[in-house]
C-alpha cells in the first residue's frame, strides 16, 4: 500500500539523503570504535570535531566512491592516533606546523571538486567560513596549550594538517581532471 507521502520524483533525494546519514553515522562509530582501542576517545571526537566543519567548507580531495572515502578516513584516523600516542616533539615544531597549515588552508581553500563546483558567490561565502573557522579553533587551540591539555592541543594541529593535505592533494587531482580534459 503506498502512502504516496513522498513524491516519485523526489525519491531518489531522499534515498541520497538517507544514504549521506548511514555513511556519516558509519564514519564516526568506527572513529570512536578506533578512538577507544587506542584508549584515545576524547582526541579522536576533538579531532572529529575540529576536522568535520573546516573540511566541509575548506574542500579538498574527494575519494571516487564511499568505500574508498570510508577506508581512507579510518586510515587517516588511525595515522593520527598513531601520532599522537606514539610521537611528541618540541612545542616549536608545532607552532611551525600550525603556522604552515593556516596559511595553506587561507591560501587554498576553497578547493572545490568536480562533484561539487562553486560558483562565485559560493566560493567567497565558503572562503569566509573557512577563516572563520579557522580562527574560532586557533583560539581553542592555542586555549588548550595554555591550560595545559597538551593532547588536545596537538589533536588539532594534527586536524589542521589533514585538512592542508586534503586541500594540497584536492589542487593536484583538479589540475590533473583539466589537464585531461
Amino acid at each position: 500500500m503506498r502512502s504516496n507521502v513522498i513524491k516519485e520524483e523526489d525519491a531518489e533525494i531522499y534515498i541520497y539523503g538517507i544514504n549521506q546519514i548511514f555513511v556519516s553515522v558509519l564514519n564516526v562509530s568506527s572513529a570512536l570504535i578506533i578512538g577507544w582501542v587506542f584508549g584515545a576517545v576524547l582526541e579522536i571526537t576533538v579531532f572529529m570535531a575540529a576536522y568535520i566543519p573546516l573540511r566541509t567548507f575548506a574542500g579538498g580531495y574527494h575519494a571516487k566512491t564511499p568505500t574508498r572515502c570510508y577506508i581512507l578516513s579510518l586510515i587517516i584516523i588511525i595515522i593520527v592516533l598513531v601520532k599522537i600516542k606514539y610521537f611528541h616533539f618540541f612545542d616549536i615544531i608545532y607552532y611551525i606546523v600550525l603556522t604552515a597549515e593556516v596559511l595553506i588552508i587561507l591560501l587554498l581553500s576553497p578547493v572545490e571538486d568536480k562533484n561539487k563546483l562553486l560558483n562565485v558567490t559560493e566560493q567567497k561565502v565558503y572562503k569566509r567560513r573557512v577563516a572563520f573557522i579557522t580562527l574560532a579553533e586557533l583560539v581553542i587551540i592555542l586555549l588548550f596549550k595554555v591550560i595545559g591539555l597538551d593532547n588536545l592541543f596537538t589533536v588539532m594541529i594534527y586536524s589542521f594538517v589533514v585538512v592542508g593535505c586534503m586541500l594540497i592533494a584536492g589542487k593536484i587531482k583538479l589540475a590533473i581532471q583539466n589537464n585531461h580534459s
